[in-house]
Order: C-alpha cells, then structure tokens, then sequence
C-alpha cells in the first residue's frame, strides 16, 4: 500500500519535538486524529480552492462529508489512472486495485484515505458493483483507438459519469436504486458535456470524443480536429453534441421526484456550472479546440449557494 504526503511541509504531529512537548503538556498543539488526516488528503486531492467540486462541496450536509470528500477522492484516483499511468498493464493492476480496495472497506478493513473516509457503512451502501463499472469503462477509454463509435461513447458516458453519480448520490442519502436510472442519465449528460468543455486538453493527448460516425456525417477529419481547425462543421458538431446533453442532462433532472431532487442538491451544482461554462463559451464562438473555457470562482460560489438555497 502506498503511502501519501498531505503537504509538502512536514506536519505538526511529525515533529518529534511538539509531540514530546504535547506528551508533557507544554504544548495546546492538538494531535489531529486518522480521521482528520484521511479528511485533509480527500479535501486536497478532491477539492482544492476554486474547483466546481470545492464550491459543490460548501452545501453537502457535514454529517455526509467525509463520505461525499471519500466517494469523490475515489472516482478522482481512478478516473486519473490512464492519465499518469501510460503502461496498458500497469494502468490494469492499478484500477484493478480499487475494486479490491472497495471490497475491503466494505469489509471494514480499508487502507486508503479515500475509503476510509467513506466508512464501512457508505461502502456498503455503494457496492463493488458502480465501482467495477466506473473501472471497466475507465480501462476501456486507455485502449480506444483514436475514433471509436457512438456506442462505445454512449457506454462510456454510462459508466463512468452515470455511476460516479450513482455513488455520489449513496453519500449524499439516496440508499435505494428506485430512482438510479434517472441519476445514471443525469451524470452521464454530465460527461458528455465535461468531455466537450475538455476538448482542447483531449486533442493535447491524443484523444476526442466525437464518435466516427459523428465526424462522417458532419463532414469533420480527423486531420482537422489534430491542427484544431475551426471549421464550421466543426463548431455545428460541438454546438450539436452539446445540445444533445443538455436536453438529456434535463430531461433527466426533471424525472426525479422533488424530494430526490432536494437531495441531490450538489450534483445540480456541478451541472449548472458545466453549463455556465458551455454558455460561456457558446459567447466566446465555442473556441472548445484551442481553449479550456472556465467560469470565474464568484460565478461557481454562486451557482452552488443558489442551487442549495434557491431550489428548496
């Protein structure tokens, strides 16, 4: 098991020296708990200050916290696997890793910050099941070939950004599946449309998510998306495939009961500011090939106070 390094400055509970003093009671020094230093890796690895997720984060219940900063920290670490890890086998034993390490805290015996935020009793609300999915379309992703189809895309939105809200809703009190197909369209209209808003970091590394027969049919090359051509072909297929998640995205938020929808106050706020993000780059002329299009923190705090505060 890896072990990780919350700072880069040695913490005050390793100094040999304040420890001693805290012992002897010279020091008001408190000696953070496992918990508290599980909490600070998913708070830095999940949400650090500005991300759509930090703002998101402000409106969860604290009682579902830990559980909402460990689910989140866990998906971060897998979907970040193809990313670092550019060796196909290597980049298999490590996502393989995270489905052992889930039976495990559904065990009560984890060993990763992230599960041991979570606790036994979310692990198991969760399952193996979402995990394995969001692992297995992850994998897929690494060995796609440069175009792949719209089945292989639609499946992937599926699986990963369907069940990482999937396993975000269980933290967030949503313990039935009554309502889980709903939520498994809502995230992976989230995915599409995160994909689009990343499409300039994609092209960077080789990859896009426009399916071939996308591209055929809009007349698109594949040489035009590599010199990020902004052909107007291009920019009514973005424009298209981005109309097509939001309407998804929608449909699929106005389905769930409102007591649901109460619930899953945090994952609107997440979709509300990809949306904002969208729309501003909608005014800017989607400039998506060559530009990653943010909105401001203000704009994010915003939308994650009026999506909690404003939709009671």
């Amino acid at each position: 098991m890896m072990t990780h390094t919350l700072c880069g400055n040695t913490p005050p509970w390793a100094n040999p020296a304040i420890v001693m003093e805290t012992q002897n009671g010279f020091s008001d020094v408190p000696l953070p708990t496992p918990a508290d230093n599980h909490l600070a890796y998913c708070r830095d690895r999940c949400t650090p200050e500005g991300s759509s997720l930090y703002y998101a984060t402000l409106f969860v219940p604290p009682g579902r916290r830990p559980a909402w900063l460990g689910i989140n920290t866990l998906i971060r670490d897998i979907q970040a696997v193809p990313l670092k890890v550019q060796d196909a086998g290597l980049a298999a034993i490590k996502l393989a890793w995270w489905k052992t390490e889930m039976e495990r805290a559904a065990a009560g015996t984890a060993g990763h910050p992230a599960t041991l935020c979570m606790g036994q009793e979310t692990a198991v609300e969760v399952g193996i099941d979402p995990v394995a999915r969001l692992v297995q379309a992850v994998s897929i992703s690494q060995q796609w070939p440069r175009h792949f189809t719209q089945a292989e895309w639609d499946a992937c939105c599926r699986d990963w950004g369907g069940e990482a809200f999937i396993m975000a809703a269980r933290t967030l009190g949503l313990t039935d599946s009554a309502n889980d197909e709903g939520i498994r369209q809502f995230g992976a209209a989230s995915m599409r449309l995160t994909q689009l808003l990343m499409l300039a970091p994609a092209i960077s590394q080789g990859w896009h998510p426009f399916p071939v027969e996308r591209l055929q049919q809009a007349g698109v090359s594949a040489e035009a998306l590599r010199r990020r051509d902004p052909s107007d072909a291009l920019q009514a297929l973005v424009g298209q495939i981005a109309d097509e998640a939001l309407r998804s995205g929608e449909g699929a938020w106005k389905s769930l009961p409102r007591s649901v929808r109460l619930q899953l106050r945090p994952l609107r706020a997440l979709w509300r500011m990809r949306v904002a993000e969208y729309r501003l780059a909608l005014q800017a002329g989607l400039p998506l090939v060559t530009q990653r299009i943010r909105i401001t923190p203000l704009k994010k705090f915003w939308l994650a106070w009026s999506s909690h505060a404003l939709r009671a």
